[in-house]
């Protein structure tokens, strides 16, 4: 063979041995030694952590009626990288939900544009909203079961029992000095998601813990008699307010 040509072949030998090694190298450094680091980014972007809420426990009176509980109810969701027409679904679900077009519009292109594949379109909705949506049968409306705060004696001890924000945390009363024995321990559930953002598998990483009932020493039907009494004198002499005390 010509020495020129064999220079030449063993020169590209050499190109193609030092390409391969580079490439090796570069496997072995993207694969083994910066493996942990790409696989924790794939589990950010695959993976998604969602809040499993408790149910919050029941006030009682002395005899255990009850004087505050939850209750399930359905709240809305939407995935907007699946929905066919945004303009179309924002009107559907306005008009059923009674809500601002305009603005769900604003809000579902917002989520698209961040490529978010879940948003809230109403929380806790009515039995009737949710049956009107089901009757659509549209597969992008997805419902979520949440708790909703219920109180059977309406404003009975409304002064002491307190209230809940949207998020069913007390706000006032027992509900807000006793929250942490309430409102229990949220669970988490590990939701796995394709390119789309759309879950395909989920994993318990734990369960939520119900909250405490509490039992108070409020007995209901003295206290209803008691507020009706002092309405009716608070009427009668045209007072700003009243108190009333009532002992055994």
């Amino acid at each position: 063979m010509d020495p020129l040509a064999t220079k030449r072949v063993h020169v590209l030998v050499c190109v193609a041995f030092v390409w391969a090694a580079l490439i090796f190298a570069r496997l072995i450094q993207l694969q083994v030694i910066q493996h942990p680091r790409f696989a924790e980014m794939a589990r950010e972007q695959q993976q998604r952590v969602e809040e499993i809420k408790a149910p919050r426990g029941t006030i009682l009176d002395r005899y255990g009626q009850r004087l505050a509980m939850s209750l399930p109810a359905e709240s809305v969701v939407v995935d907007p990288l699946r929905v066919p027409d945004l303009s179309v679904a924002a009107d559907v679900l306005s008009k059923v939900l009674n809500l601002d077009a305009r603005d769900l519009l604003a809000r579902m292109k917002t989520a698209v544009d961040d490529h978010r594949g879940f948003l809230w379109v109403k929380r806790k909705i009515t039995r009737e909203e949710a049956k009107r949506l089901r009757n659509l049968d549209l597969e992008w409306i997805e419902f979520r079961t949440e708790s909703e705060r219920f109180y059977p004696n309406r404003s009975l001890a409304a002064h002491v029992i307190g209230s809940v924000d949207f998020q069913e945390d007390g706000n006032g009363g027992v509900e807000q000095s006793l929250n942490d024995q309430l409102a229990g321990h949220a669970g988490e559930m590990l939701v796995t998601e394709d390119v789309q953002r759309r879950g395909f598998a989920s994993k318990l990483e734990s369960e939520a813990q119900p909250g405490q009932d509490v039992r108070l020493t409020i007995d209901s039907r003295i206290q209803f008699v008691a507020e009706q009494e002092l309405a009716k004198m608070v009427a009668l002499h045209h007072a700003k307010s009243g108190s009333l005390v009532a002992m055994d």
